[in-house]
């Protein structure tokens, strides 16, 4: 994750990494971020889902990460609980190949 690659990109001096992992039978999520150098600490975390690169796309997953500028997390969904995930999820998205 770097602002660079936002949409619209910013110069941020954060950068991260996550990992999105869906169980083979796609009812269950696990989702594991790390982050640094933040300029405050999160107030709020979300993942998108589906869009190409420099799109927008739908809130897909809220999470509440640690309050912090620097840290790593992970968290589990059971994604047949409509509590679990948002419409970004259900929304129809055409990716072309």
């Amino acid at each position: 994750m770097l602002g660079a690659n936002e949409t619209v990109p910013n110069n941020s001096p954060a950068t991260g990494i996550g990992t999105l992992s869906l169980s083979a039978d796609n009812r269950f999520a696990q989702i594991d971020i790390s982050f640094t150098d933040l300029t405050a600490p999160i107030t709020i975390g979300h993942a998108h889902c589906c869009a190409l690169q420099g799109a927008n796309a739908g809130v897909a997953i809220d999470f509440l990460p640690p309050l912090v500028s620097s840290g790593s997390f992970s968290r589990f969904y059971d994604l047949t609980l409509a509590s679990t995930y948002t419409g970004g999820f259900a929304q129809p998205r055409l990716i072309p190949r």
